[in-house]
C-alpha cells in the first residue's frame, strides 16, 4: 500500500459519513414536495470514486469495524496512517520519522499547547509487552515528550497496560485506531 491509499481510506470514510448527512438526491416536487437537490460531486467524492476494487474492499472492512483492515497494513503504512491521523486531528509540525533507525520515534509532533508528543507504531502478531513500553518511556524522556502514543493493532499485555497508566502513554489497539478515524470523520 502506498501513501495515497491511506489518504483514500480516510477520505472515503469521511465522504461516506458526509453523504449520509446530505439530503437524498433525485427528490422532485411530485415525489416529496421538495425541490430537487442537485450538486456536483465534491473533490473528496471524486477521489473516493477513483479507488480500485481491492482498496474499496479494505475501506469497507474498516467501516464495518473489522480490525483486520488495520492489521493488514504494512508497518510503514501504519506509521503513515498515524502521521496523517494526528495531522488531521490538529497536531502541528507532524513529521513521519519512522524507519529502521528512527530511535523509537515513528511520528514526532507538537500538541495544541506546543509540547512535544511522539508516536511509536508496531505491527506485530504478538501483543506488546511491558518491556517494550519501558523502552518507549525512556525515549519519551530523551525527546522531552509530554505524551507518548503507542499504536499496536495486535494489542498489549495486561502488565503493559498497567505500566502505561502510570506514565503519560496512550495505547491504541485496532479498535482505538478506528475510533480516531471516526473522530476525524465527525470533526466539524
Amino acid at each position: 500500500m502506498d501513501d495515497g491509499f491511506i489518504w483514500i481510506l480516510i477520505i472515503a470514510f469521511v465522504v461516506i459519513v458526509i453523504k449520509n448527512r446530505m439530503p437524498k438526491q433525485g427528490m422532485t416536487k411530485r415525489s416529496r414536495g421538495k425541490r430537487r437537490y442537485r450538486r456536483s460531486p465534491t473533490a473528496l467524492e471524486q477521489i473516493a470514486n477513483r479507488t480500485n476494487r481491492a482498496q474499496k474492499l479494505a475501506l469497507n472492512r474498516l467501516i464495518e469495524g473489522r480490525s483486520d483492515a488495520i492489521e493488514t497494513l504494512s508497518p510503514s503504512d501504519l506509521e503513515k496512517l498515524a502521521a496523517k491521523t494526528y495531522s488531521l486531528l490538529g497536531y502541528k509540525n507532524v513529521k513521519h520519522t519512522g524507519g529502521s533507525n528512527d530511535g523509537g520515534v515513528d511520528v514526532w509532533m507538537l500538541n495544541k499547547k506546543g509540547f512535544v508528543e511522539i508516536v511509536q507504531c508496531k505491527q506485530k502478531v504478538n501483543r506488546i509487552s511491558k518491556t517494550e513500553l519501558i523502552t518507549f518511556s525512556k525515549t519519551m524522556k530523551q525527546q522531552h515528550a509530554e505524551h507518548g502514543h503507542y499504536w499496536a493493532p495486535g494489542g498489549f499485555t495486561q502488565p503493559a497496560i498497567d505500566y502505561a497508566e502510570e506514565k503519560n502513554m496512550r495505547l491504541y489497539e485496532s479498535v482505538h485506531i478506528r475510533r480516531l478515524i471516526v473522530k476525524i470523520a465527525h470533526k466539524d
